[in-house]
């Protein structure tokens, strides 16, 4: 809009009148720092600490450890799971089949065929005879002699008398030859089953034996494993750590290299920025620029009121001759210089058409007696 302005003016003053004598010797003890080391290389011994040789030497032995031997221990106790769990997994499978066999088995039978096998040894014959010798032998030799002998001198040697002492003698002699085969027998015969029943409580003692064994040999072949694995994640974890140390060492002599260059690099630039700290980067006065807004003259006041009513900028495109198009505002409206149709006397203008502004913040734009106005207090462009 024609008419008013600001002027820039440039001010300064001078720092505190006992101030500076203060601050003259502080430049030039500054100046004085600044000469004595700018040509000096500063300091120059490490930044980084880097491991000791012997630390380095020792971390490389363990890995290496851990690579061979620890690797191969590892592998063996793995492999020593691995077979105690397959002989034990097998064992386990027999086991079960032979328990299925021993319930499915008829032990009633069994036991009867193996006590009557043991009862009908032929040693039972033996242990008969050896058993009723005597009595066979006293029968023999003593009784049918007696018995013959008192027949023949009472003169009944063929009487019915002598025959009948006979057979009753020979019939208690029979009946103790089988009374006693029968004793021995039953006895044997008890003794079978029981060795037999006890045949059977020594194979299910066995089978459970075997299970609860190769039981033992899974749980243990499983441990073994487990545990393999486990310090294999502890030999995998070692070389890892291991590794990363040996690579921060040697990444601590790269820093160690930069940090001495960036230091070199940039210990006169440094040097310097510390001087100027003192000396340059600071208005110990005061000094700058300011601005004053100027009165509108005469003619841009009458333009004013001519074309603003309060804080409404007339901006019809109605009642402007448009010269150009000279920009843009920050919306991205054109902006144009111009003059009023009724009031060219007034000169020109710069400013927003209110048909423009209506189309981006229409309360901004107000009509008073068919005529647009723009309304700076919503929308101020300038």
């Amino acid at each position: 809009m024609g008419g008013g302005g600001k002027t820039t003016e440039y001010q300064k003053t001078d720092p505190w009148a006992p101030q500076q004598p203060y601050l003259l010797d502080a430049f030039s003890e500054a100046k004085g720092i600044y000469d004595s080391k700018k040509d000096s290389r500063g300091y120059t011994g490490d930044f980084v600490a880097s491991y000791d040789p012997t630390d380095v030497a020792g971390l490389k032995s363990i890995r290496d450890w851990s690579m061979t031997t620890g690797q191969n221990l590892v592998n063996t106790q793995a492999a020593g799971g691995q077979d105690l769990f397959s002989r034990g997994s097998q064992a386990l499978g027999e086991v079960d089949t032979g328990l299925k066999d021993f319930a499915n088995r008829d032990w009633t039978s069994t036991h009867i065929a193996n006590a009557n096998r043991y009862a009908d040894n032929p040693y039972i014959s033996d242990m008969v005879d050896a058993t009723t010798r005597d009595a066979v032998r006293t029968f023999n030799e003593d009784t049918i002699r007696g018995i013959n002998q008192n027949a023949a001198a009472t003169g009944n040697g063929l009487s019915t008398r002598a025959g009948i002492a006979a057979g009753v003698a020979q019939r208690g002699i029979a009946d103790l030859v089988g009374d006693t085969s029968a004793k021995l027998r039953s006895d044997a015969y008890n003794a079978g089953l029981q060795m037999s029943q006890g045949d059977q409580q020594s194979l299910l003692a066995a089978l459970m034996g075997r299970g609860e064994l190769a039981s033992g040999m899974t749980s243990q072949g499983h441990t073994m494993m487990n545990d393999a694995l486990s310090n294999e994640a502890g030999v995998l974890g070692l070389q890892s750590s291991i590794a990363e140390l040996l690579k921060a060492n040697e990444q601590s002599k790269l820093d160690n290299k930069f940090a001495k260059f960036d230091y070199r690099d940039n210990y006169k630039s440094n040097l310097l920025s510390q001087y100027y700290n003192v000396v340059g980067d600071k208005l110990w006065g005061s000094e700058g620029f300011s601005q004053t807004k100027t009165q509108p003259s005469a003619l841009s006041t009458a333009g004013s009121i001519i074309g603003a009513i309060g804080s409404l900028f007339k901006s019809d495109a109605r009642t402007k001759d448009i010269i150009e198009k000279v920009g843009h505002t920050t919306e991205g409206l054109p902006l144009y210089r111009y003059t009023y149709k009724d009031a060219k006397h007034l000169g020109e203008f710069t400013a927003p058409l209110a048909q423009d502004v209506q189309k981006i913040k229409p309360e901004a734009v107000q009509e008073v007696n068919g005529v647009l106005y723009i309304d700076t207090n919503l929308y101020d462009w300038r």
